[in-house]
């Protein structure tokens, strides 16, 4: 909620950033690190654990689950914490590696 007429009647005021804006770090970090340019992005879940204030110091972090050789899907748990080491995000998501990112 960065306007004060988003904030109104909600239980946190204005300043929170948005829940689905911290989110899509995960998928930034899918697509630039692991597994990498090119990886499709399939699915997320997310929970929204603690808000996100605007001058807070996001960490997001993604663990590799499980890894599906046949489909080359990469099941990740996700994680975001604020610089006090709470979670604030916490979730899985799923990706699909091009061929020559995958080992068999």
């Amino acid at each position: 909620n960065l306007y004060q007429s988003d904030a109104d009647g909600a239980p946190f005021w204005a300043g929170i950033v948005r829940g689905c804006r911290v989110g899509s770090l995960f998928s930034a970090v899918a697509a630039n690190n692991l597994p990498g340019p090119g990886a499709i992005y399939v699915s997320q879940s997310l929970s929204f654990r603690r808000p996100v204030f605007l001058d807070d110091v996001v960490t997001a972090t993604i663990v590799v689950k499980r890894v599906d050789n046949k489909s080359r899907r990469v099941y990740f748990d996700t994680i975001c914490t604020n610089e006090k080491d709470q979670s604030v995000i916490v979730g899985e998501a799923v990706t699909i590696a091009r061929p020559d990112q995958f080992e068999e």
